[in-house]
């Protein structure tokens, strides 16, 4: 997603507070199916799995720990 300009490795962008966390909740919204809908990310896929998108929305959670 980096060359959509969507830092996934870098902590200080996605646990950005000063934004209310809209960088992790766009990409949330983008790697989630919406509805009957597949996801938008990545294009194609392969998307992410009930677990990864489990582990992530935990992080989102537990309040976007290291």
């Amino acid at each position: 997603m980096k060359v959509h300009g969507v830092e996934l490795d870098d902590y200080e962008y996605m646990s950005d507070p000063s934004n209310n966390y809209n960088n992790a909740e766009a990409v949330q919204k983008t790697v989630a199916s919406q509805g009957s809908q597949p996801p938008s990310m990545p294009p194609g896929g392969p998307y992410w799995t009930e677990d990864q998108l489990a582990l992530f929305a935990k992080w989102r959670a537990d309040g976007y720990q290291p």
